[in-house]
């Protein structure tokens, strides 16, 4: 329930949209000064996809509105979240299904930025800061998806996918050293460029083993975790660990 000068958003989980609608026509009116007063978000064209439950909707207005169907609206989908913000501005799930849009689109860059958005509203939620450093990791950013994995780790620190995850920066990191050792000559300034660069890489390997062995210590053993540290201990020729 939302007005100018308080907006805000009541939560009503186990409820269903049907019965919430219902209960509140009961109480509130739809606005007899407007043409349209009630809105639902306008399909993309070419979307085929069913919308049964909206036959409910007009069923339950009619009900209670004698103007029935005539008085819904639609907006088109990016429109109708603009608007939504508009209303809740400090609402962080309008920003996250807004931004689970342009995911299916593809379209990372806006994703990773509504994500930011929704992060700085609902700065203590470990999924958010999660998702962020996923996108990041995804896009090569390896640097800001280690600072947003370590963000969730530390609001969560159970947060096993977050520990598996800072690990995975440390260890592409190191890979991409790899390639470099793999691209050198036998000169006598080559070999010394591959032993820089082997150590440089170990040492990669070995913070994304601490990282894992932190987690352990704090939270038990976890299998997913054990089979990267087992990953990593092999590929350092650690046969004790």
């Amino acid at each position: 329930i939302a007005n100018k000068g308080n907006p805000r958003r009541t939560e009503l989980y186990r409820h269903g949209v049907p019965e919430i609608l219902e209960a509140i026509l009961k109480v509130l009116p739809l606005d007899t000064y407007s043409d349209k007063s009630a809105f639902l978000m306008e399909k993309v064209a070419g979307d085929t996809v069913e919308t049964p439950i909206w036959k409910e909707f007009e069923e339950i207005i009619s009900k209670h509105d004698n103007r029935g169907v005539e008085t819904i609206g639609f907006i088109e989908r990016f429109k109708f979240y603009e608007e939504a913000k508009k209303a809740y501005p400090k609402d962080a799930n309008i920003i996250l299904a807004e931004a689970n849009v342009y995911l299916q689109l593809d379209n990372k860059e806006k994703f990773k930025q509504l994500m930011q958005e929704a992060a700085q509203l609902d700065p203590n939620n470990a999924d958010l800061h999660y998702n962020i450093g996923v996108v990041n990791m995804q896009q090569g950013n390896i640097i800001e998806a280690r600072k947003a994995f370590e963000q969730a780790l530390k609001i969560k620190s159970n947060y096993a996918d977050a520990a598996l995850n800072i690990s995975t920066t440390y260890i592409n990191e190191g890979n991409s050293l790899i390639e470099q050792m793999n691209a050198l000559g036998n000169s006598k300034a080559d070999i010394a460029k591959f032993e820089q660069l082997r150590n440089q890489k170990d040492d990669l390997f070995k913070k994304g083993a601490q990282i894992l062995e932190n987690f352990i210590k704090s939270n038990g053993n976890e299998e997913n975790i054990l089979e990267q540290l087992k990953n990593i201990y092999g590929a350092l020729g650690d046969s004790a660990n």
